[in-house]
């Protein structure tokens, strides 16, 4: 068995925005179980070990049969379960994507099977807090245009909350 972690956004920035995902958790777990029952019988076996639904993201890992090269695009009958059993419709972009694939890697059956949650709520030091923030500002790393620009967005954001107090 082959175990993958993944988090999504929703796609469309706008609803992204004013959308909680975790309002919602009773259809994501209905679309869990429709995955789970599909996966047994699908080509290649496919099962949800765990979910965490956050306002901003959903939470995946899981486990496979056999290594994929792309652990987001499993979940192309997820998402369009959601779409048309709960009418989401309007939360997907022009183009039709309801998730934007935010995290996808492999790891370890141990990792798999212990809590795995990168919650926005999660509560940090004030250390690491300082660390993570000049990591996000200078850390050198390789990105996408996508991750770039998400990353200048965040950077600006913090520019302008200490704006507020430097007054």
């Amino acid at each position: 068995m082959f175990y993958y972690f993944v988090k999504f956004k929703l796609a469309n920035e706008a609803k992204s925005k004013e959308i909680a995902l975790d309002l919602h958790k009773e259809k994501f777990t209905d679309a869990c179980n429709c995955f789970n029952m599909t996966g047994e019988h699908a080509r290649v076996y496919k099962k949800i070990l765990n979910q965490v639904v956050t306002p901003s993201y959903l939470e995946i890992v899981f486990e496979c049969e056999d290594k994929i090269p792309n652990p987001t695009m499993c979940f192309r009958s997820y998402s369009k379960h959601l779409v048309k059993t709960y009418h989401l419709e309007s939360w997907c972009t022009a183009s039709g994507n309801f998730f934007k694939g935010v995290k996808a890697q492999e790891i370890s059956k141990n990792e798999a099977f212990q809590e795995h949650n990168e919650s926005e709520n999660e509560e940090i030091t004030d250390l690491e807090m300082v660390q993570e923030i000049l990591d996000l500002c200078f850390k050198n790393v390789v990105e996408n245009a996508e991750q770039k620009r998400e990353r200048q967005k965040i950077i600006s954001r913090i520019k302008t909350i200490l704006k507020e107090y430097q007054r």
